[in-house]
């Protein structure tokens, strides 16, 4: 599945005090802009009609204040109605049953799926 760090929990909340990891964040964010944040990714992957993946750790995500964030973010998520929440392996047997074969000479084609 495609992730990335817009919609990982693990750059937001771990602490650390260096180097910076990413680069610029070296402290726990604070949980309206993160709560701002995703939803907008989310937002922004819905409109290009693109899979956008959620990751959390338990360690990260599994905190009393952390919790009520991502159940707010799980109903921005549920509000247009139009979004599959789905398992990697729900997704995967998806695509193989959408896929089409791709000439393996052809990366250009590969790559945009023509």
């Amino acid at each position: 599945m495609p992730a990335s760090w817009e919609l990982d929990d693990f750059s937001r909340f771990m602490f650390n005090y260096g180097p910076p990891f990413p680069k610029g964040n070296s402290r726990i964010a604070g949980y309206a802009q993160v709560l701002d944040d995703w939803r907008l990714e989310f937002d922004a992957y819905r409109h290009y009609g693109l899979c956008a993946v959620l990751s959390v750790e338990p360690s990260c995500i599994g905190k009393p204040g952390r919790i009520g964030l991502l159940e707010d973010l799980l109903a921005h998520m549920r509000e247009p109605g139009d979004v599959w929440f789905a398992t990697g392996a729900e997704v995967a047997e998806w695509w193989r049953g959408q896929a089409t074969t791709n000439d393996l000479g052809d990366p250009e084609r590969s790559r945009l799926r023509l």
